[in-house]
């Protein structure tokens, strides 16, 4: 499937990116329910992302609320952090990617151009995020839970876009040119029994894209996604291996996960092989209840190193930094806790 970047916005639907709460308001498990709007940049060698985050919006349980993070990697640590937001300060658009969450907004100008401005800590953000990838639609309403209500659904949106405009950290400004990513997530989830390994890549000419889902400890379900040369390659389930996988115990928080991972994957004559380490990593937390594990995620920094085959030669190497995720339970002490 090709498409030239400029014919993007000619051939795309109006809005395929929106909030999707009024879909599940009649749902009984409705206080499962989340949704996150994820954009990230990459400018050198400082790197952050911004989340706009909505769980259980009618406050069925404690933790019901809007959220807003900003993570910005710069000189060896993380700045920024996470607020919660009342849901009666938050205004959500169900027919685009539009919010506004308390000072914070998201404003889709056109389906293909956002603008996102904030403050949280001593971060704040005023960046525009042009698409230069066409959106890759991934799962819908799948489940990776043990309860047969769970779903999940992942769009990516900006799989690759331009982003522009200004970081502060502790009052100084930075400004961005760089690369970004931008993708939505949302339905009804346990977060305690769900694992996954989510990962994307982006340079000037290649964006790679994954999930890989776990049940009882082994991939149950993988979504490959690469973009290159204006060509969308959806990769196989079935075809996916794991090459390597390292485990450690992360310097920080001393939470043990992986370490350096690497698979192969095909899809008609291409096949891909990726590997990322990460190099530094944010661990975010949720509190359920004192007597739970909390649920946490590790957003990383990683470094990765790849090559797209096609029938069996080898047609794009890359390398550099990216995003990757690994989530787990731990009773042990986060920098963040939503």
């Amino acid at each position: 499937m090709k498409q030239a970047i400029d014919e993007i916005s000619k051939n795309a639907a109006p809005h395929r990116d929106r909030w999707h709460y009024l879909d599940f308001s009649e749902d009984k498990h409705k206080y499962a329910y989340f949704e996150w709007k994820y954009l990230n940049f990459i400018q050198g060698d400082m790197a952050g992302y911004i989340m706009y985050i909505v769980i259980d919006p009618e406050h069925k349980t404690s933790i019901g609320s809007g959220r807003l993070m900003a993570r910005v990697y710069q000189g060896g640590k993380y700045h920024g952090g996470v607020i919660k937001v009342p849901m009666e300060k938050i205004q959500f658009d169900t027919s685009t990617a539009s919010v506004t969450m308390d000072r914070a907004r998201l404003d889709e100008k056109t389906p293909h151009n956002y603008v996102i401005t904030g403050d949280v800590n001593n971060v704040s953000w005023n960046l525009e995020y042009l698409q230069s990838t066409q959106t890759i639609e991934s799962f819908q309403k799948t489940n990776f839970g043990i309860m047969p209500w769970e779903n999940s659904s992942w769009l990516v949106k900006m799989p690759r876009a331009r982003v522009a405009g200004l970081i502060s950290i502790n009052g100084g400004e930075i400004p961005i040119t760089a690369i970004g990513y931008t993708d939505t997530n949302w339905g009804e989830w346990l977060p305690l029994f769900s694992r996954y390994d989510w990962g994307q890549f982006n340079d000037e000419n290649i964006s790679v894209a994954f999930l890989l889902a776990y049940k009882w400890g082994r991939i149950s379900q993988s979504f490959v996604y690469v973009e290159i040369n204006h060509e969308v390659i959806v990769f196989e389930s079935p075809t996916l291996r794991m090459l390597e996988r390292k485990w450690g115990t992360d310097g920080i928080t001393h939470i043990r996960m992986p370490t350096t991972s690497s698979f192969e994957i095909t899809g008609g004559p291409y096949t891909l092989n990726c590997s990322y380490a990460p190099i530094f990593t944010d661990m975010i937390a949720v509190k359920v209840s004192s007597l739970l594990p909390k649920p946490c995620v590790a957003e990383q920094v990683s470094r990765f190193n790849g090559t797209l085959k096609k029938n069996g030669k080898t047609i794009y190497s890359f390398s550099g930094l990216g995003f990757s995720e690994h989530n787990i339970n731990t009773w042990k002490n986060t920098e963040v806790t939503l």
